[in-house]
């Protein structure tokens, strides 16, 4: 009786151990994604600035403490250089060519107000079936409405939410919590232009956090 009692003990510790979820890595490395700027007016001048503002490629460096930096690799003059952020501050820094200042702000309340989301049909992207999410908002200051369309794979690259469970702004928190994983294309439409950010390519491995550093010459300045 006693050892009929060890064997169903013993099995059942281990099917308890094999049920046991495995903790999973966060993803660390480094995407490459195509940029495509579509605009909705007849005004040449502002469809070239914001074309120019992006340009056609963009490098995300993904440090597994959760900070990441995207790298505006062929903007124009008057465009982004880079937009990073800052996991232990909760903070995001910006700096444009044509401004010498970086330009910070908090990311723990949201710049927009919230409108609607909901799941959208998946897609097939860099070879595999991405499902999505559309989360749409309006900036409360000056009207403007914002929608942000994401398409993510499952079971891939792996990203853990409670890194970004304070990064309120944009609805990043609620997007991560949603996808658990980077997005392999965004549409960003701002109304009268929209941008397309759309994967090309995916490195694993280890990124230095020393990417998130700012330019030491430059003054940073709160937003």
């Amino acid at each position: 009786m006693k050892k009929t009692s060890f064997f169903i003990l013993t099995i059942a510790i281990f099917l308890s151990c094999c049920g046991q979820t495995k903790k999973q890595d966060t993803f660390e490395g480094i995407l490459i994604y195509k940029i495509t700027v579509a605009t909705k007016t007849d005004n040449a001048n502002y469809n070239d600035y914001q074309k120019q503002k992006y340009g056609d490629k963009l490098k995300l460096s993904m440090v597994k403490d959760g900070s990441f930096k995207r790298g505006f690799l062929s903007s124009g003059q008057k465009g982004f250089v880079f937009f990073t952020y800052n996991s232990l501050t909760n903070k995001c820094f910006t700096k444009w060519r044509n401004i010498d200042t970086t330009y910070s702000s908090s990311c723990s309340e949201n710049s927009l107000t919230f409108i609607s989301e909901k799941d959208l049909p998946s897609e097939n992207i860099y070879g595999q079936l991405c499902e999505g999410y559309f989360i749409s908002g309006v900036d409360p200051i000056g009207g403007q409405p914002v929608s942000l369309t994401y398409f993510y794979p499952k079971d891939k690259e792996y990203i853990n939410p409670a890194l970004y469970k304070d990064y309120k702004d944009g609805f990043y928190n609620k997007v991560i919590e949603k996808m658990k994983a980077p997005f392999y294309k965004l549409i960003m439409d701002m109304g009268k232009y929209s941008v397309t950010f759309e994967i090309e390519k995916i490195e694993s491995g280890t990124v230095s956090s020393d990417i998130i550093n700012l330019p030491t010459n430059i003054p940073v300045k709160e937003m």
